[in-house]
C-alpha cells in the first residue's frame, strides 16, 4: 500500500503546486503534521498524462480557442485561464458572502470563489457552452476538469446547495469514529475557479431546444449538457419516518446529514431489544452503506453483548413507522397483502430515493425507471449526443458510489470533448465501483469490481478479507484523494495504479488500427447493444428461475473442488504430493493420467464460482434433462462473508465435512480443531433462514483417510472427550473405524434434531416468535471423494431426493 500511498501524496503535491496562493498560516493537530509529513514524500515530477492525451500533437485549438472561434468567426491565441474576481452588480448582481471555511485534517491553498449567481440577478436567458445540472461528486469533477478549458461565463454549474457534502464518511459519523466537520466543505470551496455558479434547481429539461428551465426563473441555454444530479431521499414515501426522526425514538439514518448523527446518539442508548436495519426495494446509492452501519453496530453492541446474532428479512420491504409504540411494518415483496408489524429498539432506515421529477417524467431524457438514459459504455445520450450523464442519476447499470462516479469522470470528460470536436468516442466505462465494507471500527473489506461483478483489485493481493489497512485506507486516505484530487479534477480512480501494480504497463496511445477498432466496438456496442443486452437480460432472468441451483458448502479442505471434479465439471489444473512420489512413473513419454490422478489435482477455491450442468429426469417425472447451478464457494473463514451472495433461490445444500480431520487445526486459528469447526458451522446453515427451505445433504468425506488414521491408532477421544462413553449398534461393533464414523453421523442428526424457534434463526413474516419451526430432513452420506465408484453410488442416491423433492415441486 505505501506505493499506492506514495503515488497519491504526489499527485496532491502537483495539485499544490499549481496554486498560485501560498498555503495560509493555520495551527495543525497532531494528525495533520503525520499527513503533512507524508505529503513532503520528495517524488520524481512526471507530466500529466490526461492533459497529454487530451491535447493532441498537431496543435488543434483548445476548448478555450473553440468557444471564441464559434462565437467571433475568428482564431485567437491561449491564453491562461483566469478567476472570476470581478463582478458588475448591474448585470449579475451582487457577490455571495465569503463564508469561513470548514477545516480539513489537511492543510490546503486558499481558493478562488467562483462567480455566484443570486436569484433575479438576469432579465434574460443565460447562454453556455458547458452547463452541469449538480454539484455533487460527478458534476464537480468534470466541471473542474473543463474549467482548465473552457473561456469565463462558458461553463455554468447549476447547484441550489450551499454545502458539498463527502456521503461515503456518513457511516463512520454515524458510527461515532468521524465527526462531520471533515465531511462538508462550502459549495464555494470545493467548485472550480473559473465557472458560474447559480444557486438553483432545474425543474424542466427541453433537450429539444438545447434549454434548461431552473425553479427561480431562469432559462440556460446550453451547446452540452451533463446531468450529474444524483438521487433525491424520499423521506416521505414512508408514512411516520420523518416524525420519528424528529424525535427521541430510536429511528435513525446515516442517508441524511440532517440525521446521521442521530445515529451514534441511538447507538449509545441501545441496550437491549430488536435493532433493525432496513433497505428499500429501489436503486439507491452506496448499497453497502446499510451493510457497514449493522457491522459497526454489532461491533459497538459486542462490547456489552456475548454473541453474533445478525439476522436478515429478505423479500420484504418497510412501509410504516409508528413512533408513540417503536413499531415497525413491514410488508412481503412476494405476497404484497401480507404485512407484519414488530417492535423495534433501534431503527436504522436505508429511505426510497428516486431521481428528480425534473426529468424522471421526461421521456425524451430518461427511461422507465427515471433515469438519464445513456450508453453504459460511453456515458452518453442514447437520443441526444450533446447530452451526458454521471454518477446516481444516469441509467448505467453500476452500483452507485463515489468510486463509479470517478471512474466515470474521466469516460465522461473525454468522450464529450471528443463530441465538441467532431471526433469518435474512444473512452470506454467498464462498470467500475468500488465499496469499502467496513466491517467493525478496526477493519474493512475493500471490494472493487466491474459490471459483471468480477474483481478489479487495486492491489496485488486479494482484498476480500477484513484489513486494518484498508480500514485506515477508507477512513483517512481516500477522504483526502476525494477533497485534494477528484474535486480539483485530478482523480479518475484507481486504474493507473492497478496497472502499475499489477505491472501491467500497456500503451497508453493506441496505434491508429487499434483505435479504429476500438471505435468499431463502441459504435457496435452504442449502435444496437442496447436491445441486444435487454434480450439477453430477460433470457438470463428466465433461465434463473427454470434452472435448478445447488449451493456446495464447507470447511477449508474439505475435498469440494474434488467433489467437482467427479462430476466432470471443473477444468484440469494443479497437482499434488501424489505425482511427486510416482515420478519416475509420470516422467515417461507415453504416460496417461488416470482418473484419480485427474481427481488428486488440488486447487484452492479462492472465490465464487458457478457450474453448469445437466441431469437426466426419469420418465416418472416427464423425462428430458434438468439444468443445474452449482455454487462453488471457498470454504476458508476469510471466504465465508460471500456466502450469503449465492444464498438467493437455493434448492439444496451439499454440505462436505472431513471426517479424518479430527486431529487437525484450522490454518487461520490453530487454536481451533478443524472437525468440530466443521461441525459448527453446519450448525449454522442448519439454523439459518436464508436457506431454511433448501434440502440438506452431508457428506462426511475422505472416510479412506479417516479409516488409515484410526488403524494407526490416532485416538478421537484426545479431541472429542464424549467419544469415550459412545456406542453404536450400526457397522461392526468390533470396528473401531465403524464407532468412529458414526459417532460422527449421530454428531450430524443431533444438530438436525436440536428443536428450533423464530427466536434462534431471526423473524420470520407471519410467524409467531415462540412457535417451533417444523425439523428438516439431512441426509447423510460416507464417501471417498477419490474413489470413483463410490461418489458415484453416492450421487445416484443423491439424484433420487433431489429430483424428487425439488424438481417435482418446482416443475410439475
Amino acid at each position: 500500500m505505501s506505493l499506492y500511498v506514495y503515488g497519491i501524496v504526489h499527485m496532491m503535491q502537483r495539485v499544490k503546486k499549481e496554486e498560485e496562493k501560498p498555503v495560509p498560516k493555520t495551527p495543525t493537530k497532531e494528525n495533520d503534521i503525520k499527513l503533512v509529513i507524508q505529503q513532503s514524500t520528495p517524488a520524481p515530477e512526471t507530466d500529466n498524462k490526461l492533459e497529454t492525451d487530451v491535447q493532441q500533437d498537431d496543435q488543434e485549438p483548445t476548448m478555450e480557442n473553440l468557444s471564441i472561434a464559434e462565437e467571433n468567426g475568428e482564431e485567437t491565441e491561449d491564453k491562461p485561464s483566469e478567476a472570476k474576481t470581478e463582478i458588475k452588480p448591474d448585470t449579475i448582481g451582487s457577490i455571495i458572502r465569503q463564508d469561513d471555511k470548514v477545516q480539513s485534517p489537511v492543510l490546503e491553498p486558499e481558493r478562488k470563489t467562483p462567480q455566484r449567481v443570486p436569484p433575479g440577478g438576469y432579465s434574460s436567458a443565460l447562454c453556455c457552452k458547458l452547463l452541469v445540472v449538480g454539484g455533487g461528486t460527478g458534476g464537480c469533477s468534470v466541471a473542474a476538469k473543463f474549467s482548465k478549458h473552457l473561456k469565463k461565463n462558458n461553463l455554468i454549474v447549476l447547484e441550489p446547495n450551499d454545502l458539498h457534502y463527502y456521503q461515503p464518511l456518513f457511516t463512520l459519523i454515524g458510527a461515532g469514529a468521524e465527526k462531520m466537520e471533515h465531511a462538508k466543505k462550502n459549495m464555494k470551496d470545493v467548485l472550480p475557479d473559473d465557472c458560474t455558479w447559480i444557486k438553483d434547481k432545474a425543474v424542466q429539461y427541453e433537450p429539444k431546444n438545447n434549454i434548461v428551465r431552473t425553479e427561480k426563473g431562469h432559462v440556460i441555454e446550453y451547446d452540452y449538457l451533463l446531468i450529474a444530479a444524483g438521487l433525491e431521499l424520499r423521506f416521505d414515501k414512508i408514512p411516520g419516518l420523518l416524525e420519528a426522526l424528529d424525535k427521541p425514538s430510536g429511528v435513525c439514518s446515516n442517508y441524511s446529514p440532517k440525521y446521521v448523527n442521530k445515529t451514534y446518539e441511538v447507538l449509545q442508548h441501545l441496550k437491549s431489544g430488536n435493532a433493525i436495519f432496513t433497505l428499500p426495494n429501489t436503486p439507491i446509492k452506496c448499497p453497502g452503506a446499510p451493510q457497514k452501519i449493522c457491522y459497526l453496530t454489532d461491533h459497538y453492541l459486542r462490547k456489552v453483548c456475548k454473541e453474533r446474532n445478525i439476522n436478515v428479512n429478505l423479500r420484504t420491504n418497510l412501509i410504516e413507522i409508528n413512533p408513540d409504540k417503536s413499531e415497525a411494518t413491514f410488508q412481503n415483496l412476494d405476497n404484497p397483502e401480507k404485512k407484519f408489524t414488530t417492535k423495534f429498539s433501534m431503527l436504522h432506515v436505508t429511505p426510497p430515493m428516486a431521481t428528480s421529477e425534473s426529468f424522471s417524467k421526461n421521456k425524451d431524457i430518461s427511461n422507465e425507471s427515471g433515469f438519464v438514459e445513456v450508453n453504459q459504455y460511453t456515458m452518453q445520450h442514447v437520443r441526444y449526443p450533446n447530452i451526458f450523464a454521471i454518477g446516481d442519476c444516469s441509467s448505467s447499470p453500476n452500483s452507485k458510489t463515489a468510486a463509479a462516479a470517478a471512474a466515470q469522470s474521466e469516460v465522461v470528460y473525454k468522450n464529450m470533448f471528443s463530441v465538441m470536436k467532431n471526433r469518435p468516442l474512444e473512452e470506454v466505462y467498464d462498470g467500475y465501483a468500488s465499496c469499502p465494507l467496513v466491517t467493525g471500527y478496526d477493519k474493512c473489506i475493500m471490494a472493487e469490481f466491474d459490471y459483471d461483478l468480477n474483481p478489479l483489485e487495486t492491489f496485488p493481493f486479494s482484498q476480500d478479507k477484513e484489513m486494518y489497512s484498508m480500514y485506515v485506507l477508507k477512513k483517512n486516505v481516500i477522504p483526502n484523494i476525494y477533497w485534494h484530487l477528484m474535486m480539483n479534477g485530478h482523480w479518475n480512480g484507481p486504474a493507473t495504479f492497478r496497472k502499475i501494480m499489477h505491472l501491467d504497463f500497456t500503451d497508453k496511445k493506441p496505434s491508429p488500427e487499434k483505435k479504429n477498432l476500438r471505435y468499431l466496438q463502441v459504435k457496435m456496442v452504442c449502435g444496437g447493444g442496447n436491445k441486444k443486452v435487454d434480450e439477453d437480460d430477460k433470457l438470463y432472468t428466465k433461465k434463473f428461475f427454470q434452472t435448478k441451483k445447488l449451493l456446495l458448502l464447507g470447511t477449508g479442505e474439505s475435498g469440494k473442488t474434488t467433489i467437482i471434479k467427479q462430476m466432470k465439471i471443473l477444468h484440469i489444473n494443479g497437482f499434488s504430493d501424489d505425482f511427486l512420489n510416482r515420478i519416475d512413473e509420470i516422467r515417461k513419454p507415453d504416460y496417461v493420467p488416470t482418473t484419480q490422478d485427474i481427481l488428486f489435482c488440488r486447487v484452492m477455491t479462492v472465490s465464487i464460482s458457478k457450474i453448469e450442468f445437466e441431469v437426466p429426469v426419469p420418465k416418472k417425472y416427464g423425462g428430458g434433462v434438468a439444468e443445474f447451478w452449482m455454487f462453488d464457494v471457498g470454504g476458508q473463514r476469510g471466504q465465508r462473508k460471500k456466502w450469503i451472495q449465492v444464498f438467493d433461490g437455493i434448492q439444496a445444500i451439499l454440505f462436505l465435512i472431513s471426517s479424518s480431520d479430527f486431529d487437525q487445526t484450522l490454518r487461520e486459528d490453530e487454536t481451533k480443531n478443524r472437525l468440530e469447526e466443521a461441525f459448527n458451522l453446519f450448525a449454522d446453515v442448519y439454523r439459518s433462514r436464508f436457506v431454511r427451505d433448501a434440502g440438506l445433504i452431508v457428506f462426511l468425506n475422505k472416510q479412506d483417510l479417516l479409516k488409515r488414521k484410526i488403524d494407526q491408532g490416532r485416538k478421537l477421544e484426545k479431541y472429542f472427550p464424549e467419544y469415550s462413553n459412545y456406542r453404536t449398534s450400526e457397522g461392526d461393533p468390533n470396528s473401531e473405524y465403524d464407532r468412529a464414523r458414526f459417532f460422527m453421523k449421530d454428531k450430524v442428526e443431533k444438530i438436525a434434531k436440536i428443536p428450533l424457534t423464530i427466536e434462534h434463526i431471526g423473524f420470520v413474516p407471519g410467524k409467531n416468535i415462540h412457535e417451533e419451526l417444523p425439523p428438516r430432513d439431512v441426509y447423510i452420506h460416507f464417501t471417498i471423494a477419490t474413489d470413483t465408484n463410490n461418489i458415484k453410488k453416492v450421487f445416484e442416491s443423491v439424484h433420487d431426493i433431489i429430483l424428487s423433492s425439488i424438481i417435482e415441486e418446482a416443475f410439475y
